[in-house]
């Protein structure tokens, strides 16, 4: 008889233990888990770390006049003085006259939803007519290839004068970057390297920059040196 009762009472006192020790067990499993979840986070925190530290020391090791020419290929704003700037003196270097330029005009809001929605940049046409010998025109081809600034020729039209000169009108399109949003995921920078061999690339070395846009000022007095 008093086995059974101790048997019992051992019995008794497992399902009591059991019953009391569960829910701190399931608590522990579950902080082991978030404990674990954490590790990972802090991991991926330091791993992030050591790769912006990489890119920043890759970005700062490039020239800064290579990075300069680097953003003229798609500027981020339309920098339509600087466009103009680089068409007069790309013409007036060749001898050739620069008659007109015109940027066209801003698209309608559908056809903004269209390239907001489809392209990575903003697109900027622009048309302008020159008068030139054939050979300068040529030359001036060749110097919008090199331009470091993108530009495609779309369209080119000409009409001949009574002298040995053409008036030719040509149509070209060229981009500027959009509005850079703000990285949403870290996560992607695991993704991104900087190759900065670019920078030596031959066809990169050999793109023209155009001159600085020089902001205009009014104009000073006649003679300075007289009273105001």
């Amino acid at each position: 008889m008093k086995s059974i009762v101790a048997l019992i009472l051992v019995v008794a006192g497992i399902a009591l233990i059991f019953w009391a020790a569960k829910p701190l067990w399931t608590e522990a499993s579950a902080l082991r888990i978030e404990r674990n979840n954490v590790d990972l986070v802090l991991s991926d925190l330091i791993n992030l770390r050591t790769t912006r530290d990489e890119l920043l020391q890759a970005y700062n090791s490039i020239n800064k006049s290579d990075l300069d020419k680097l953003g003229r290929i798609v500027p981020p704003t339309p920098d339509s003085a600087g466009l103009l700037v680089y068409l007069e003196k790309t013409t007036s270097d060749r001898g050739i006259r620069l008659r007109r330029a015109e940027f066209e005009k801003e698209p309608t809001n559908q056809q903004k939803t269209i390239q907001a929605t489809s392209l990575n940049y903003n697109i900027l046409p622009i048309s302008f007519t020159i008068s030139s010998a054939y050979d300068s025109f040529k030359s001036f081809l060749s110097a919008l290839e090199r331009s470091a600034r993108v530009m495609d020729v779309t369209d080119i039209s000409f009409t001949v004068s009574k002298t040995n000169l053409f008036e030719f009108t040509i149509k070209t399109k060229t981009y500027y970057s959009k509005e850079q949003t703000a990285i949403k995921e870290l996560q992607g920078l695991k993704n991104i390297s900087i190759d900065t061999s670019f920078f030596n690339d031959p066809q990169f070395v050999e793109l023209d920059t155009a001159p600085i846009a020089i902001p205009t000022t009014g104009e000073g007095r006649i003679n300075p040196f007289l009273p105001f």
